[in-house]
Formats: structure tokens, sequence, C-alpha cells
């Protein structure tokens, strides 16, 4: 008698789908996600590094997305006063809606209006008032971009320097509107060098406004940007140090042992990566005051308020929850803004060590 148990080829309907017949080889050891789960199969260990160093890699990418927005984009609708300036932009220069003020001794009038008009982001400079004893004058700058652009702020800062360079006029450029580097306006809006004294004449007090620390140079707060290139140095050296020896260790243990030595392979990798964050950044931070990549920005770790570095303790402490915060992307966006928006540019990891990092150069 012929056998009829054999099994039977898989079978096509025209507009049905695939039916595979009992006993027919299975197709998925041909699709692309079986040819990879084999590959992940045969090296998982090396899977996982190579996994872990492209997330990594990947997550530099959140460096370059941008925070805030303009005034003119916070509502739903066009507000009037919207309207009035996209009306004032197309006759008059953008910035003729909120001028800066710059206050200055009277006898350096003329010499501080020419260095203010050289400036590219200024259109023309005008006349203020005086103080009732003549020795104190105010001029308006009127911008050629809008008020709170980031054009407008980077031309504040030209202004800013181009004003100090005028010996003797002791002259402070106020900028109530914007903000420039993530300090509070007031702060902001002092020129480097500017004494208080004239100023408190003009407004009533000399006990207003603290002294403004200079807006870059050794010893003031590091920006957003610069801090995050020295993360991103700092993890390519993480990757580097941690993952390499781990990929050698595997190809090791495969070449002798082979599979019987993955527990051996999770123990030492566990080992090694909890010694590279006991160590790296934490002894840096209170040896030096700074990491590789901090080194290569121009910056360091220092204690909230002075000049002196933070003990191994605040440095592991800094560290650990620096890495706390980086596993969770909402958390990195929410420090990122902290960060942004504080006069000391802390972010929650400094603040538990009262700490702040500061640049060199």
């Amino acid at each position: 008698m012929e056998n009829t148990s054999q099994a039977a080829p898989p079978r096509a309907t025209a507009g049905r789908p695939f039916v595979p017949a009992y006993g027919a080889p299975s197709r998925k050891a041909h699709t692309v996600w079986s040819r990879i789960g084999t590959a992940v199969a045969r090296r998982p260990r090396r899977a996982w590094a190579i996994s872990l160093a492209a997330t990594g890699v990947l997550a530099l990418c959140a460096t370059g997305i941008g925070m805030g927005l303009q005034q003119s984009e916070l509502f739903q609708d066009e507000p009037d006063s919207v309207v009035a300036q996209e009306r004032i932009s197309a006759h008059y220069p953008s910035g003729a809606s909120d001028p800066a003020r710059i206050v200055l001794r009277t006898a350096a009038v003329s010499e501080v209006e020419a260095a203010a008009s050289a400036v590219a982001g200024v259109d023309r400079v005008e006349d203020g008032e005086r103080t009732p004893d003549g020795g104190s004058a105010t001029l308006s700058v009127v911008l050629k971009d809008v008020p709170d652009s980031e054009a407008a702020k980077d031309t504040i800062d030209e202004l800013r320097a181009a004003v100090h360079r005028t010996g003797g006029a002791d002259a402070l450029v106020l900028r109530l509107r914007i903000q420039t580097e993530g300090r509070e306006p007031t702060n902001s809006s002092l020129c480097k060098g500017a004494g208080r004294s004239m100023f408190g004449q003009l407004i009533g007090g000399n006990d207003l406004l603290p002294p403004s620390p200079p807006p870059s140079g050794p010893g003031t707060p590091a920006g957003i940007w610069q801090r995050q290139v020295a993360v991103g140095i700092d993890l390519v050296i993480a990757v580097l140090v941690v993952l390499v020896p781990l990929i050698a260790f595997d190809r090791i243990l495969n070449a002798t042992v082979g599979d019987g030595g993955a527990d051996v392979w999770r123990l030492v990798a566990v080992l090694w990566l909890v010694a590279f964050v006991l160590t790296y950044s934490p002894i840096s931070t209170c040896r030096w005051g700074r990491t590789l990549g901090k080194r290569v920005m121009g910056l360091k770790v220092v204690r909230l308020g002075s000049d002196s570095r933070i003990g191994y303790g605040r440095a592991l402490i800094r560290h650990v929850v620096n890495v706390g915060i980086g596993l969770v992307p909402v958390i990195i966006i929410k420090n990122v803004i902290a960060i942004s928006m504080d006069a000391n540019q802390q972010g929650m990891h400094d603040r538990l060590a009262h700490s702040a990092v500061v640049r060199t150069r």
C-alpha cells in the first residue's frame, strides 16, 4: 500500500493568505529578523556592547535640542501686540520698540556713541536724558533685530564689549527685556567692570544691584553647550575604557571556555563598570577639578562660591546623580533647562554637591 502520511507541500490559493501544511519546513529561518536573532545569540555579549555604544552615540544628539521660545511664539493666536511688532518691524528697525540704554558719564558721550554705532547689529544711537548735576547721561541704542531674538542678545554682548573698551566712561548697558547667557535680566544688563555708584544716582540707591560677573572669562559660569561637549568627550572615553577591554575579554573566554564563561564575563563586566564609575570622574574632579573632557573645553568643577576643588565624597555624589539623570530622557531635559536658567549654571547634580562648573580660560 502506498504511504500517504508524507507531508503535503505548502498550498497557496489565489486571493487567500499562505497556509503552510502540517510538517512543511519553517520559513522563519529565512527572514531578516531570524538572521538578526541568530547573530545576537551567537555573540550576545558583543551585541550588548555594540548596542550600548550606539545608544551612547545617539544620545549625543540631545545636545542639539533647542530650548525656549520667543515671546511672539508663546500665544495660540496672534495678539495685537505681535501684530504691532510685525508692522513696526516692516517700516522701522526691529529694535525700535525696545531700545537698549547706555548709562555713562557725560564727558564720554561722544566716544561711547561712536563705539556703539560701530557695532554691526546697531541701527542708530540717540541722545537721552541728563542727570540734574550734569555728570551722567543716557544713550538710546536701537537694534536692527527683534528685541528678544538670539541675534539681539549677541548684539547686546558685542555692545557691552565695545562700550567697556572706552576708558573712563564708567558705562552700563541696560537691557531689561531680554536675558543673555542665562543670567537674570538685571544682573546681565551690567557691562563688565561697570561701577555701581553712578547707576545708583540714577535709580535712587547704590545697593539695589549686586556686582555682575563678566559675561565670559576665567571663573565665570560655563555655558550649557560647553558642558555638553565635555560630556560627549568623556562618554567617548568611557566607551573606549569600558567596552574595548570587555570585548577583548569576551573573545578570550570564547576561545578558552566557550559559552561556559558567560557568568564570569557578566561578573567582570559589572565590577569593571562599577570601578570606572567610582574612579574616573570622581578622582579626576577631586584631584584636578576636571575630567579630560572638561580639560579640553577649558572647564573645571569648584565649590560654589569659591575657587577650591570639591572632595571625593561630593565628587562621587555629583557623578552618580549625573549618571542617574542621564538614564532618564525626561530628567535630562529638565536638567538642561535648569542649567540654562540658573544664574550659576547649576544642574541638579551640582546643587546636591554644592558645586559649580566654571571656565578656566
